[in-house]
């Protein structure tokens, strides 16, 4: 049996999850983009997104005033200091990467629990159905280093590459990652960049660093911070 990690504050992790049995876990555009609003809401709120969107729905029908309730959930619910900090992600049909920072003690498992758990109450009332969607907890593996910092990156960026879901041509464009975020100011919500390399904003530069294959020092290197292989 895997040992669980015991999760520091200011480090590093990979991790990774898949749907139950391998089977998909966003089947539409709808399904990632609650799970993007979820990799940023569980980390900065203690409150249910579920219960935030309801509630605002019924003002939008009602009134179309949310500014209220909108300042109400901040003032009340926003955590001072987020649980993690998101500095990676990418969202496949069946699985899912974060590279996470944890900020505050126990953040990792308070996050990931409450993100996991969130999103199968969206998709299980969505799609009506019972029971598990991810393959039990969620895989981790700490990052110790600048340069795994930056395999891992590349790794986690590649994954709709290798799996032929988008051209080299179109590959910045994939919508269910961070490379949006790294690329357009005016789109940044869920990463925290002060970790992030300053080229990763430079199209041409980021571009360069994705498409290039790992050599095979890098590659070593890589095996002991990837999971998917290994799960």
């Amino acid at each position: 049996m895997r040992r669980k990690t015991d999760f520091a504050t200011g480090s590093i992790y990979h991790i990774y999850n898949r749907g139950i049995r391998k089977s998909e876990i966003f089947t539409t555009r709808a399904d990632y983009l609650r799970w993007q609003e979820l990799l940023y809401w569980t980390a900065n709120y203690n409150y249910p997104y579920s219960l935030f969107e309801d509630r605002k729905t019924k003002l939008e029908i009602s009134s179309g005033e949310t500014e209220p309730l909108i300042g109400q959930i901040d003032k009340m619910y926003k955590l001072e200091t987020p649980l993690v900090k998101i500095l990676s992600f990418v969202s496949m049909p069946n699985h899912y990467h974060l590279l996470l920072e944890q900020s505050t003690k126990h953040g990792v498992q308070k996050y990931m629990q409450r993100l996991q758990a969130a999103y199968s109450k969206y998709f299980n009332l969505k799609y009506e159905l019972i029971g598990s969607v991810f393959q039990g907890r969620f895989q981790d593996v700490p990052v110790i280093s600048e340069p795994q910092f930056l395999q891992v990156q590349k790794y986690i960026l590649r994954n709709p590459l290798v799996a032929k879901l988008v051209s080299k041509k179109m590959f910045l464009n994939y919508p269910w990652s961070a490379i949006r975020e790294y690329l357009n100011p005016n789109l940044r919500k869920i990463i925290t960049y002060e970790r992030i390399p300053s080229f990763f904003s430079d199209p041409n530069k980021l571009s360069k660093f994705l498409l290039d294959d790992f050599s095979d020092e890098e590659q070593l290197s890589l095996d002991s911070i990837s999971i998917d292989s290994k799960f």
